[in-house]
């Protein structure tokens, strides 16, 4: 006799709410918290974002005005990683396995760190799982170096190891970075869309831009400070002439429906006491991703004729 799963909904309050009896399968979604802190470099407190993430879920409206669309499915919180007593070798390594496993079970899973180093073996088990993908990455910094403060596994040098991973990656928003990083930059022709070009570009062409780079398969990193501080203001690195919120919707609609969004991400919150402003934008922006993939998956069947 097997025992059914209960899984915490999202979108509901956590208090004994949960969905007895539904298992992973191609109708359901997932948050996966990953609450990991090692690396953080200025503002500390991203290690408290995934949970409170979660429980600004449970204040969700079950519509999107913008897609004109009830939410009607199911998105299961799953397990936090436990990375007590652990090296961050030893974490990440377990994230890798754990991640294979749950992105072959779930139709779709949107992790939540946590600091970005996370995405390392996120994207290194989506390649394994899903074969290969681009990566698109939103964020404020470069996060290019081989090794930061002594440290090769950093938030810091995040897409210096994604790019081992898949060199199909274009980086959005960019707006602080090295020397060193920019020299890479141009040397490898690594494709940035900085914060500066979208601000100036008219009607959406860098969006274009970033279609062009990626392949069919796409991985989407989102570390918040990406966004404008005026739209996300809890984070540990913020950088003034940011993303704002509906130019990052736009991004990321054109590019689920015009590619396959296979997982994502979204790292570096940090909460902020008495303004909840971070966690309740960070819990819409994975609900988003959720209806933007579910809405593309139709409309690509109906336009096959399915």
């Amino acid at each position: 006799m097997t025992t059914e799963k209960k899984y915490p909904s999202f979108l509901e309050p956590l208090s004994g709410a949960a969905a007895v009896g539904v298992k992973p399968n191609s109708v359901v979604d997932a948050v996966w918290p990953l609450p990991l802190e090692r690396t953080v470099s200025y503002g500390r407190g991203t290690a408290g974002a995934p949970d409170a993430i979660v429980r600004a879920g449970a204040e969700l409206e079950r519509y999107d005005e913008e897609l004109e669309i009830p939410i009607d499915w199911h998105v299961s919180v799953l397990p936090a990683v436990d990375d007590r007593g652990l090296s961050l070798e030893n974490v990440l390594a377990r994230v890798e396995t754990m991640a294979r496993s749950l992105y072959s079970e779930y139709a779709f899973i949107v992790t939540l760190g946590g600091e970005h180093t996370v995405t390392i073996p996120l994207v290194r088990a989506a390649a394994a799982v899903f074969g290969p993908l681009g990566v698109l990455h939103i964020d404020a910094h470069a996060d290019l170096r081989s090794q930061y403060q002594g440290l090769s596994l950093s938030h810091a040098c995040v897409m210096h190891h994604v790019r081992s991973v898949t060199p199909d990656t274009v980086s959005v928003g960019i707006r602080s970075l090295s020397v060193a990083e920019a020299v890479r930059i141009r040397d490898e022709h690594i494709p940035v869309v900085w914060a500066k070009d979208v601000a100036c570009l008219p009607d959406d062409t860098w969006i274009d831009q970033v279609l062009e780079s990626l392949p069919e398969r796409v991985y989407v990193t989102i570390d918040l400070d990406g966004f404008d501080p005026s739209v996300i203001p809890g984070v540990g690195t913020p950088e003034p002439g940011g993303l704002l919120w509906y130019s990052v919707l736009r991004l990321l609609y054109r590019v689920s429906v015009c590619r396959r969004v296979v997982a994502a991400d979204i790292v570096e919150g940090v909460p902020l006491p008495g303004a909840p402003v971070t966690e309740f934008a960070a819990a819409r922006l994975a609900l988003k991703l959720m209806a933007y993939r579910r809405t593309a998956s139709r409309t690509n069947a109906v336009r096959a004729g399915r």
